[in-house]
Order: C-alpha cells, then sequence, then structure tokens
C-alpha cells in the first residue's frame, strides 16, 4: 500500500511540475511559440511523460486552464457562501477576484490571455463544460435575490460582463502593465460598481 501512495504522489507531483513549466513558458513566449521541447526541459521531464499525462502541447494548455479557473473560482465560491445578502456577494466576489489576480499575477495572465487561443472542438467542448459547471454555482446563489427583487431580472449571459467585466478589463490592461495601480487596490470602486449596476428595486 504505501507503495501504491508514493506512486501516485509522484505521479501528481510529476503532473504538477510540467503545468508549472508550461505556465512559465507560455507567459514568457506565448501559447503558439512554445513548444513540447520548450516546456520538457523546464519540466525537466520526459517527452515520454509529458505526453502521457497531457497527450499533446494544447492537452496541456486546457489543462492549465481549468485548473487555474478552478483554483480562482473555488475560492470566490467559498467566500460568497458566507454572505447572507445580494449586495454582500456581488461585492465578495469582485473583491475576491481582485485580489486573486493581484496575487497570482502569472497565473492570471496565463487566464486572461488564454480567452484568444483557438482550441480544438473537442478540447473547446471540455472548457465550455468546466465553466458551465463553475458557473451554475454562481448562478444557483444568486438566484433566490434575483426572484425576490433584491438584483435585476436580465438575460442570464450579461450577468458576468456586468459584475466581473470591468475589474477583468482593468486587470488585463494591469497586467499588461498599462496602468499602475493593482486590482486589489480598487475592490471598492469595482465592487460598488458592480453593484449598481444589477442592484434591484427592492
Amino acid at each position: 500500500m504505501p507503495r501504491k501512495h508514493s506512486s501516485r504522489s509522484g505521479t501528481e507531483e510529476r503532473r504538477s511540475s510540467i503545468l508549472t513549466a508550461a505556465l512559465q513558458c507560455f507567459n514568457e513566449h506565448g501559447l503558439e511559440n512554445t513548444t513540447v521541447q520548450d516546456i520538457q526541459l523546464v519540466a525537466k521531464c520526459s517527452t515520454g511523460s509529458l505526453y502521457h499525462h497531457f497527450g499533446s502541447k494544447e492537452g496541456i494548455a486546457v489543462s492549465l486552464f481549468v485548473e487555474t479557473f478552478k483554483n480562482m473560482n473555488e475560492g470566490v465560491l467559498t467566500e460568497l457562501e458566507r454572505c447572507n445578502d445580494a449586495q454582500t456577494g456581488v461585492q465578495v466576489v469582485v473583491t475576491q477576484i481582485c485580489e486573486w489576480v493581484s496575487e497570482n499575477t502569472s497565473s492570471a495572465r496565463f487566464l486572461l490571455q488564454s480567452r484568444d487561443i483557438q482550441f480544438s472542438p473537442d478540447m473547446h467542448l471540455q472548457l465550455g463544460q468546466e465553466y458551465g459547471d463553475i458557473m451554475r454555482g454562481y448562478f444557483q446563489w444568486f438566484t433566490p435575490f434575483v426572484e425576490d427583487g433584491s438584483m435585476k431580472s436580465l438575460p442570464l449571459d450579461t450577468y458576468v460582463p456586468l459584475i466581473i467585466g470591468p475589474a477583468q478589463e482593468y486587470s488585463r490592461r494591469w497586467l499588461a502593465k498599462q496602468v499602475a495601480r493593482s486590482p486589489a487596490s480598487l475592490t471598492r470602486i469595482f465592487s460598488d460598481a458592480a453593484w449598481s449596476a444589477v442592484r434591484g428595486d427592492v
């Protein structure tokens, strides 16, 4: 039994080291210009190990995106579950995302730039499923507040851009060094704006 546990642990460590190396390479060279050999050299792994875990460079990029996206949103959802009213919930979502971006710049840069990556249809489907699973957690929490009038009743696809769109765009500019102040230093401005955008009449 200890040997099996050690083997699983080693496999997870290898997988994690490959994703860490890929994040470094993607941020330094861009996804298109990064080669499997670049990732292999940084991760200090064999080609066989890399392909065994991910199948391709695209597979690495998708896995990295999914894990980074989950990491960010699981923390946000944990804090959201502690909120008792719509205004606090909206403001917590924006605040948590701004703070996560400011504290995890490499991961945030990859995540925000990944929207421009042209994934294959199969990989795009996988990403859509993962995105949908996480978004359902948000919508389940906010739905009662839409129903009781605390939040506006809007087309479903508009809530995310209204709540986090401005903070996300500012974060993209900050990561590109186009603006100086970190998103975390502006959480009050963005969280208040988000609440103003979706606040109901109650």
